[in-house]
């Protein structure tokens, strides 16, 4: 005979006879479950079409409300179920649930008091028996299961409210979650009037995992308008645009499969008045004292109207919170906008912009950050503006949450060298170095031509030639406000400010070949955002080196007692093609001085 002839059942295999239980409301009924030499129920297929061995346990309900059950062990493999009826193994299905191998918590849920219920657990057929200890605890109905009986909870101004609530009683909702469903949720009700017009934020305390959990408000009822619905796995989020005296209904939910508590805090907040132009924040600037502007990013994101700035840098969004101000320009001039404080993301960026009014175009639009380039601190300029008009600064920010914080505004006068006609004049004089302050802060863009046009602030100087030779430029930067080194431009032009452009480089240079008694116009520019405008300039003249030939190599004399120094004028030396490729594999041009050394049978040439 086969093994099977002697193989037992359990005794609850069939739904017929399936073992009664008594739940208590006051403690967690342990109810043990093992599906070996179980056999396949018909029931179960309304659960499941693979064949399982399944066991079954009546019970009925002692209050309205849910039971939570628990599993001390996982089963093996995918597919086992629990299977729920109403008063009999004929009677109406009321749900299935699978039992994962990642959680040992369900819920059956919306149970009424007095009903007698049918459960059935299976495994399936092909995986080893399901053997654990089923814990099933009995949980009461909350009294905001429903919209009807919504809590209500008192919003205000001054403090968050706390609202404490075990959710595990609650049932699925009349009333759907709308888009924020996703599957079969429960949920509880809260409703609260707005004190003042503007938005509330609600901070999840204790919200398990919220990629598990929604909320949402409605307007005026329970089926008024859905304005917000939260489906990310923010634990802080803001709703925006709500109205003093409304009635707003507040719902909470969470999968039927996870446990959660529905633990949050509430507050109403004001939107700060300078959220739209019309708001505008007036501020006093001179030009002697910056004024300081404090911003407040608690209003909500507002769809970009084309003239935030925002669109200038992508990938940014398209909405963005704004913060309105307005002065007027004391003088033609420039401004200097300095952040100063830390913004609470390290690539974060605010925008500003410059209007002349409210529906005007963007004058200007920067982007800042802090601790960009600048010795940690985030400065901007925004150049050539005209005095006497009053203009309008929004600053938007992308990101919800809020943020506060200060920003100086200074006004900073026009160098007066700033055009060619008004070149400031320098004294140079040969082999000694004059050296000029140049800050770019103090100047705008006023021509378009040179080698650099993109550039747009410059200042001239000039100077006239004391020597047929060469011109030596040094460029160095103030440590005090500098903290890279990159550059910015100089143009050298002959006779006048539209003459030929001679020279054009970053950094030091030199300038070869200039003529005694003859006057240069020096151009020195940099682009408005690279932030970096007050460099040293270092012009030092040179008479050109007689040994820049091998027929003028210079003789040295070389001897055994003692080094012979060599200062070669590298400054007096012209840019020539490479007289001996064969030796130096240098193919642009080079700066040759030629010695002859007395020791040594033939000339020796230093090439730089």
């Amino acid at each position: 005979c086969s093994l099977s002839a002697f193989a037992r059942q359990p005794a609850n295999d069939e739904c017929a006879n399936a073992t009664p239980l008594t739940l208590s409301t006051t403690s967690i009924t342990s109810v043990a479950v093992n599906t070996t030499d179980a056999t396949n129920s018909n029931l179960s297929i309304a659960c499941t079409s693979s064949s399982v061995s399944d066991v079954w346990y009546e019970f009925t309900m002692p209050v309205d409300g849910n039971i939570r059950l628990s599993f001390s062990d996982f089963p093996d493999g995918f597919g086992s179920k629990i299977v729920l009826y109403e008063n009999s193994c004929s009677g109406q299905w009321i749900t299935c649930l699978t039992i994962p191998t990642d959680t040992n918590i369900r819920y059956l849920e919306g149970l009424t008091a007095g009903t007698t219920y049918v459960l059935g657990l299976g495994q399936p057929s092909f995986y080893p028996p399901y053997i654990t200890t089923m814990g099933m605890e009995v949980l009461d109905e909350v009294v905001n299961d429903e919209c009807i009986d919504a809590m209500e909870i008192n919003v205000n101004t001054v403090n968050d409210t706390f609202v404490f609530l075990e959710s595990e009683g609650a049932s699925p909702s009349s009333t759907p979650m709308a888009s924020c469903s996703i599957s079969t949720f429960t949920d509880t009700w809260y409703k609260f009037t707005m004190p003042i017009s503007g938005y509330v934020r609600i901070e999840n305390l204790n919200f398990g995992n919220n990629s598990f959990g929604r909320s949402a408000l409605y307007q005026d009822s329970c089926s008024g308008m859905q304005l917000y619905c939260n489906t990310s796995n923010s634990n802080t989020n803001y709703i925006y645009d709500l109205q003093a005296g409304t009635t707003y209904f507040l719902q909470y939910g969470k999968r039927i499969t996870h446990d959660s508590e529905v633990d949050f805090k509430i507050k109403a907040f004001e939107v700060p008045t300078n959220s739209t132009c019309d708001g505008a924040i007036p501020f006093n600037l001179t030009t002697t004292i910056p004024a300081t502007i404090n911003y407040d990013f608690a209003g909500p994101l507002i769809p970009d109207d084309g003239t935030s700035c925002i669109g200038n840098f992508p990938p940014y969004a398209n909405s963005a919170k704004n913060q309105w101000y307005e002065f007027t320009m004391p003088a033609d001039g420039n401004l200097k906008i300095t952040l100063n404080e830390d913004l609470p993301s390290s690539n974060e960026a605010l925008f500003f912009a410059l209007y002349d009014d409210c529906s005007g175009n963007a004058v200007r639009c920067e982007r800042l950050y802090y601790s960009n380039y600048v010795n940690s601190e985030n400065i901007e300029y925004v150049t050539n503006v005209t005095g006497g008009i009053t203009y309008k600064i929004r600053i938007s920010r992308i990101y919800s949450n809020p943020f506060s914080g200060t920003a100086d505004i200074e006004f900073i006068d026009i160098a007066a060298n700033n055009n060619c006609q008004d070149a400031t004049e320098l004294n140079l004089q040969t082999g000694i170095g004059t050296t000029i302050q140049s800050d770019l802060s103090t100047s705008f863009n006023t021509t378009n031509d040179g080698c650099y046009v993109t550039y747009d602030s410059d200042l001239w100087y000039k100077f006239v030639m004391p020597i047929d030779g060469n011109l030596e430029i040094l460029e160095t930067y103030d440590p005090t406000l500098l903290s890279n080194s990159k550059n910015t431009a100089i143009e050298i032009f002959e006779n006048s400010c539209t003459g030929t452009s001679l020279h054009c480089s970053f950094l030091g240079s030199i300038v070869p070949n200039l003529s005694a008694g003859t006057t240069y116009y020096v151009k020195n520019s940099a682009e408005i955002d690279s932030r970096y405008y007050r460099t040293n300039l270092t012009f030092t003249a040179s008479g050109p080196a007689i040994n820049i030939t091998c027929a003028d190599s210079e003789t040295i004399n070389v001897t055994t007692s003692s080094p012979t120094v060599i200062n070669p004028n590298v400054a007096g030396s012209l840019v020539t093609t490479n007289s001996l490729p064969d030796c130096i594999n240098w193919t642009t041009g080079v700066r040759e001085l030629w010695l002859s050394l007395i020791h040594i049978s033939e000339p020796t040439r230093l090439g730089m």
